[in-house]
């Protein structure tokens, strides 16, 4: 006679059936509370859940799919998805998709957010890329923390659609707090998951999911945020100038976005980048992601790293020289000496500094 366990039908041994296997699953984990429940609902269901988080290169300046950065210290977004793991009570995995990503976030198919956030494309390329690790792993679903209709671009009805149909993730994708709401997936539907144990929250309020998180012991979670540096005002400037100015035939690197990140910006009439540190830390990183571009620091005195994206252009070498300058300690009228360094070479140079108002005419 078959028995249920957490909502699953076994089949016992007297029976002379075999014992229906355990479900597998993947959960998406982002490190906040939808997809911190999402993982655990489905889990206590009696399913093997492995969580997953995905690098784009945007949650932090390390190198790509790594969980620490040069100097060992854990990246914050990963520090939270596994704080997200742990309390969900599955293992995790980094997968690096920064390549894939970076590519689309040049022209996402379904454009952007209020900013430069391709939401529905994001979600897109990290189901894409979790649909292959499912394959690999002989899994049977994935699982979301979406919620139908809190997010007035990525999660409405028609969204979570395009998603699902364009992510090739028809039929296994089960977003367990809105399940009730949406069409049964064929795990639902051939008993490996019991429905009726799955939610219906739906809509922008959060109090179901607080009042969920308390039943279930789960007491310390992110509060919802952006948390996405796309999605931010002063950065969609930054990545507008960025993307007019690229090169269509080029593949946009890691390298391209930490500098893009870091720094003050200026682009000049030539059309050459000027970036200038405004910490140490920046400075550091800065120099880690200099690549081919001309790098300048003062000599004799503390002071900012400043790259230029064309060593070759002499309008822009003396800019720079002078912005390095400017947000240099030393004082004001007096030159300073600075290291130019090019794939050719260091050479040492004397430069005063720029007026604020030059500086603010082409800052980004």
């Amino acid at each position: 006679m078959p028995f249920f366990f957490m909502g699953i039908k076994i089949f016992s041994a007297e029976s002379g059936s075999k014992m229906q296997r355990v479900p597998k699953a993947l959960a998406l984990l982002s490190g906040g509370l939808d997809s911190l429940l999402a993982a655990r609902v489905v889990r206590d269901l009696g399913v093997d859940v492995t969580g997953v988080t995905f690098d784009s290169g945007f949650f932090h300046l390390g190198a790509p799919g790594t969980r620490t950065d040069a100097a060992g210290s854990v990246h914050p977004w990963v520090a939270r998805a596994e704080n997200v793991a742990a309390q969900a009570g599955v293992p995790l995995e980094i997968i690096d998709v920064s390549r894939d990503y970076l590519s689309m976030l040049l022209h996402p198919p379904h454009g952007y957010g209020a900013h430069v956030n391709p939401c529905i494309d994001c979600k897109i390329l990290f189901l894409r890329r979790a649909r292959q690790r499912l394959l690999e792993l002989g899994g049977d679903f994935i699982i979301t923390g979406e919620v139908a209709g809190q997010r007035p671009m990525s999660q409405n009805r028609s969204a979570l659609d395009v998603i699902e149909r364009f992510s090739g993730c028809q039929d296994i994708l089960l977003r367990p707090l809105s399940a009730l709401c949406l069409a049964p997936i064929r795990a639902e539907r051939e008993g490996l998951i019991a429905r009726e144990r799955l939610l219906g929250f739906s809509g922008r309020t959060r109090k179901p999911q607080m009042a969920l998180a308390e039943k279930l012991g789960i007491v310390e979670y992110a509060q919802p945020a952006g948390g996405c540096v796309l999605a931010e005002a002063h950065f969609a400037g930054r990545f507008a100038d960025f993307r007019k100015h690229w090169e269509a035939d080029k593949k946009i690197g890691h390298e391209d976005i930490t500098r893009l990140r870091l720094g003050r910006h200026f682009r000049l009439a030539s059309g050459a980048k000027v970036i200038v540190g405004r910490s140490e830390s920046e400075n550091d990183w800065l120099e880690q992601a200099r690549g081919e571009w001309g790098m300048a620091f003062p000599q004799t005195c503390k002071g900012p790293v400043g790259l230029l994206s064309h060593p070759e252009d002499a309008a822009g070498r003396e800019f720079l020289w002078r912005a390095v300058a400017r947000y240099s300690d030393a004082p004001r009228g007096e030159v300073v000496a600075l290291e130019w360094h090019t794939t050719d070479g260091l050479q040492i140079v004397s430069a005063s500094a720029l007026s604020e108002e030059t500086l603010l005419a082409v800052r980004i």
